[in-house]
This record gives C-alpha cells, structure tokens and sequence, in this order.
C-alpha cells in the first residue's frame, strides 16, 4: 500500500500561506510481515518494509511497486537460494488498479513461481468496504513523529519516520527502480481482460507443472477460472514463443540480470520554481534551503514565466 507524505512539512506550526502553496512529494510504499520473529521478545510481530523516494526521482506507478516489492524480498532473504523452506506466500492487498490491482504484478509474482523462488503464491484482495489491514495500522506508526516534528530535508524526513522499532525504512534510488513491464511483454502475455475487477483470488503454483497457469477466483467458494500466461504468436512475444523449454527456463531465471533501469522523471519545472520562489523563506537553515529548494536553471525559471 502507498502513501503520500511531503517536504518541508511543519506540523509544529499553524497553517499559514503554505496552506495554498504544493510542497515536494514524497512516496511511502508499506510491505507488512505479519509473522516476523523478534528475536528481543520472543514473538512474533508485525514489521513493516516502508519505501522511501522523492518526486521527480520516479513515479509511484506499477512497476515501482514492483521495485519495491523485489527490494523486499531481496532484504528478506527470500531470493537469495531458490527452492528454500519459504514454499508458500500469501499476499494481502487493496484494490488499487494503478499499485496492486494490475498485470505486473500478477506477471512479477508469476515469474518468481516459475524461476523457483516459491511453490505456490496466492494474492488476495479484500472485499470493498473491508480493506483496512496491517498496513494501515503500520502507517500510524510510521508518522508518530511526522505529525509532531517540522522536517526541512529529506534525511530528517528519513529519520523521522524511520524512529519505531517495527518500522524499517528504505530509501529506494534510481538504481532500484526497473522496467518489468518491457521485460513482461516479452515473456509472458497480458491477462484475460474484463476479469481483475471482480477478482479477488490469484493463485500461482508449480504443483499442476504448468507455471504459466494463473488461477482465478470472484471469491474463495468461486469458480475456479484458469488463465495460462504463456506467450502466443503476437508481436511482442514472438521470441519468447519460438524458444525451447530449456531457453525459457534460462531466460527465466535471468531476468534480474535483463531489468533496465526506469528514467528518472524530474521534477515539473513549475514544482521546481514554487519551492525555490515560495518554500525557501520559509526553511530557518541556509544549507537546508539549498538541499530542498535548489535556485532552478534560467531556462526553466524564463520557461515557467512564459506559461
């Protein structure tokens, strides 16, 4: 689940002219463990993954939530030996189309079935009305000390979300942020369409041998209803269909090695001109203006003028 939080940020204050005013956004993605073992007490408690990155670094779309998914699992361990004790995953998750709710994900979490990192992996959606879950508990705590503090640049926002013990924070990059949608429609086909809307049970396993399969549910007593990914004679997946079995298993299992990097977007050069001509007064500390509200190139600046 994601979030929007945003720099500079004075809660400390009462609103003033800021009130009009589109500060700098940052994204929060939330990944929660419910099983995680602390070691400290002895128990099992819920920890969140929570994924940090700027406005203009990337856009908050499918693909960067499979970023962060795979930097999860990556910090997990869960992708560093295949065919490991962790056998099967359930996914719990909104219905948000443009995050969760569409075909990169389904495809990313079909590709870590048929690379081995998992037997089976079953992605669920809550029903409309009922979708509060153990992300939203979790986002409470991340913002405990955003809702307090006045935070000027993005490494006091970092540690300032960063303070519970169940919280973990990772600043994503450039360099984390892939294109597995170019990778995908290379590889597998593009869903049934007309069906995601209404279903709310996905299921990816190995155990019908077939693990291009994807299982279809309206709900758990639903019919069950197959939808087989492996690529058809279109354009795009020509290559992936003339290949053996052996070179799909190997083109497969390389694919973290063949993601390209996503192009940072930049910042909307108005966005860059409101935070220098109208957010800098307002940061006490002269170093902290220059890291968050930078004077913009001249072209930009003569380019927004002309707007």
């Amino acid at each position: 689940m994601g979030q929007n939080l945003q720099l500079p940020n004075f809660p400390a204050e009462q609103p003033g002219d800021t009130y009009y005013l589109s500060p700098l956004t940052i994204y929060l993605v939330g990944i929660v463990d419910n099983a995680s073992f602390d070691e400290k007490s002895g128990k099992f408690l819920e920890q969140m993954g929570a994924f940090v990155w700027k406005e203009g670094e990337a856009d908050r779309g499918a693909n960067n939530i499979c970023s962060c998914l795979l930097k999860y699992f990556q910090k997990k361990g869960w992708l560093h030996q295949k065919n490991s004790r962790y056998t099967e995953l359930t996914i719990v998750a909104d219905n948000c189309g443009g995050q969760n709710k569409n075909k990169h994900v389904v495809r990313f979490l079909m590709w870590l079935v048929e690379a081995g990192y998992f037997a089976k992996i079953v992605l669920l959606f809550l029903v409309k009305g009922h979708t509060k879950n153990a992300c939203d508990r979790m986002f409470n705590l991340v913002k405990l000390g955003y809702h307090k503090k006045n935070t000027y640049t993005y490494s006091q926002l970092l540690d300032c979300i960063n303070e519970h013990d169940q919280i973990d924070v990772t600043k994503m990059e450039e360099k984390d942020m892939f294109n597995f949608l170019e990778w995908q429609d290379k590889h597998y086909k593009q869903p049934t369409g007309g069906s995601f809307k209404i279903t709310h049970l996905f299921t990816f396993t190995k155990q019908n041998l077939t693990p291009t399969l994807m299982l279809k549910q309206d709900d758990c007593n639903a019919e069950v209803r197959v939808d087989n990914l492996l690529p058809t004679s279109t354009r795009q997946n020509t290559k992936a269909k003339k290949m053996t079995a052996n070179e799909r298993k190997i083109a497969i299992s390389s694919m973290l090695n063949n993601l390209n990097v996503l192009k940072s977007p930049g910042i909307r050069p108005i966005k860059q001109v409101e935070l220098y001509t109208k957010w800098r007064t307002l940061i006490p500390d002269v170093n902290d203006r220059e890291e968050t509200c930078p004077r913009p190139s001249d072209e930009i600046i003569e380019s927004v003028k002309k707007q």
